[in-house]
């Protein structure tokens, strides 16, 4: 009856991960190594459903002594330094290369992040300028029956630009020249 008992808070401090309690209870207890491996297992893996990643960490690489999901958890949540850390001082040379792609992959993508910031914000100067010139354009409008040709074809390019995903008043303008 005690020892069912025991099982029972071994999994409810599991299920509210409660992980130090589960070793002290597991060691206590004098469980298998394999058992306590795999209780260990599953509440890293919902620490880090969690997102309590360090807690993980911890269970993993200190309790559990899986390496190589350590390092994998480590890279997954973007801790390349850390990952490199415990590959190099535990001799996993093998997980480097697995890390440096990792590290690659992820520069690539806030490189990319950094160019679609730069993209939005020249887009906004563009419409900006789209719309002064539009204003310009409008009171230049005052007779459209004595706009040059040059007039008409700098309105004509403003009005026609169909690179920005939104409208710049070309209709406006076009109403006010037919007029």
């Amino acid at each position: 009856m005690n020892a069912g008992l025991h099982k029972e808070a071994i999994e409810e401090y599991r299920l509210g991960l409660g992980w130090r309690e589960v070793i002290r209870l597991m060691t206590v207890l004098k469980y298998d190594e394999s058992v306590k491996r795999d209780v260990l297992g599953k509440i890293a893996d919902d620490l880090v459903k969690e997102k309590r990643v360090e807690e993980a960490v911890i269970v993993l690489e200190s309790h559990n002594k899986d390496y190589k999901k350590t390092i994998k958890t480590l890279m997954d949540f973007k801790s390349f330094r850390h990952a490199i850390c415990l590959a190099v001082s535990l001799g996993l040379d093998l997980e480097l290369p697995t890390i440096a792609d990792g590290l690659s992959k992820y520069l690539g993508d806030l490189k990319l992040l950094s160019f679609k910031d730069q993209f939005e914000r020249y887009r906004r100067r563009l419409k900006i300028a789209r719309k002064e010139q539009m204003n310009r354009n409008r009171v230049k409008v005052k007779n459209p029956q004595k706009l040059t040709q040059d007039e008409l074809a700098a309105i004509a390019q403003v009005i026609c630009d169909t690179d920005t995903e939104e409208e710049v008043g070309g209709e406006e303008i076009l109403m006010e020249v037919n007029k």
